[in-house]
């Protein structure tokens, strides 16, 4: 029995791909709307949803980039020019390492600011 190459991604994959592009964009606006805010006690709350949709944000983008390479995919789409397909494939991982690194950055923020007793 051969497996065929699927013509669509896995639900699981689109789900995780809109999932994150929902809590990328929740945890920009929150950011910026926290930024006009002045440093008091009202912004914990706020900072604490945004550290929880960065956090759980990490946890998506590492168990989307697993089931890459575990849940079939469709072949590349092609822009019939090798060079553009491997500037494409090298985009994409970029994008996971950007926003792996946001998060990793937005942990390192945290720690260093002495967040943790909040």
């Amino acid at each position: 029995m051969s497996k065929s190459t699927p013509t669509r991604y896995h639900p699981l994959q689109v789900t995780f791909h809109w999932l994150t592009v929902v809590l990328l964009f929740a945890m920009f606006l929150l950011g910026t709307y926290m930024s006009g805010l002045p440093n008091d006690t009202g912004k914990i709350a706020l900072l604490t949803a945004h550290m929880t949709l960065g956090s759980i944000t990490l946890i998506v983008i590492i168990a989307r980039f697993i089931n890459r390479f575990r849940l079939p995919r469709p072949a590349h789409a092609t822009a019939g020019n090798a060079f553009l397909d491997w500037i494409g494939k090298v985009v994409h991982y970029l994008l996971y390492t950007l926003v792996f690194l946001m998060a990793v950055s937005g942990i390192s923020l945290f720690l260093q600011a002495g967040l943790l007793s909040i």
